[in-house]
């Protein structure tokens, strides 16, 4: 029941990422992803029973944070979903299995890192504004800048 949350989000994210404009940087699908969360929550007709969900999966975890720590599988779930993503939004072909599996375990952990903050913060309305805040210090690494 606790992966089936966030294994669901990351299967609609994932399907979205690979509909957004050839030649965009895949870190500029993330954030636009990001950014229309919270109206694609608001408009949608399953919104308010997702929002329940997500209300009732965050008082859990809030309760016994160690659950998240424990949920490597979604983890696994998200790195695998975005293996795609990775592969065909950067062009990788299949002897690049080893930058594919690097980058999508790295967007995963962010991806998870966020998510479970906010769950244990207590703060999932920004949740959207955290992750586009964490995606654009991903861009430092590109960069070569210091925080």
């Amino acid at each position: 029941v606790l992966t089936g949350v966030p294994a669901r989000e990351s299967r609609r994210m994932c399907d979205a990422l690979l509909e957004r404009p050839e030649g965009e940087r895949l870190l500029d699908g993330f954030h636009a992803w990001f950014r229309d969360m919270a109206e694609r929550e608001r408009v949608s007709p399953r919104g308010e029973l997702e929002a329940e969900t997500f209300t009732l999966w965050s008082t859990v975890v809030r309760a016994q944070p160690e659950l998240v720590q424990s949920e490597g599988h979604v983890l696994v779930v998200l790195r695998g979903d975005l293996e795609e993503v990775v592969r065909r939004r950067m062009g990788f072909g299949p002897g690049d299995d080893a930058k594919v599996g690097v980058l999508s375990a790295a967007l995963a952990a962010v991806i998870w890192y966020v998510y479970a903050r906010s769950l244990v913060d207590g703060d999932t309305a920004t949740l959207s504004a955290r992750l586009d805040e964490a995606f654009d210090l991903l861009d430092l690494l590109d960069a070569g800048a210091s925080v």
